[in-house]
């Protein structure tokens, strides 16, 4: 018996079929959206002023620079870090360097260790640190 998985994109604002992945960077963060035509050319008009007036980047040129901490009325720079003890004690596996795969692999990681994260968006900084540590091997 053959088996025929179809797989459809939908748009993430209406829910429209015959959507496409758009991939877009505002200061070091990259965003995905499943857009159908009319989201999708709504997004680009209204990022067209900006990148019409924009200089385009080679790609691998751009440097992630993490933003400063907010500081108190002392000068002193808040600790947001999430708690991370005991994550280094977790299982090593062999991972992909980099693409959805390691995503993948760092969500199922961290809900193991009683964190979980949403199945879409950015995983933090902390958390991949975190993951790459207890994987090391």
């Amino acid at each position: 018996m053959a088996r025929r998985e179809i797989v459809t994109l939908t748009d993430d604002l209406d829910g429209s079929e015959g959507a496409h992945t758009v991939t877009f960077s505002l200061e070091g963060t990259t965003w995905q959206v499943d857009l159908g035509e009319r989201n999708r050319e709504a997004l680009k008009n209204a990022l067209k002023p900006f990148v019409d007036a924009a200089r385009e980047v080679a790609s691998g040129t751009v440097r992630e620079v993490a933003p400063r901490p907010a500081r108190t009325e002392l000068g002193e720079a808040p600790d947001h870090s999430p708690d991370l003890a005991g994550w280094a004690s977790a299982k090593r596996t062999s991972v992909p360097a980099r693409g959805e795969s390691r995503a993948r692999l760092i969500r199922a990681w961290s809900a193991e260790q009683g964190h979980p994260l949403p199945s879409r968006g950015r995983i933090p900084r902390e958390v991949v640190a975190a993951y790459d540590a207890a994987t090391r091997g």
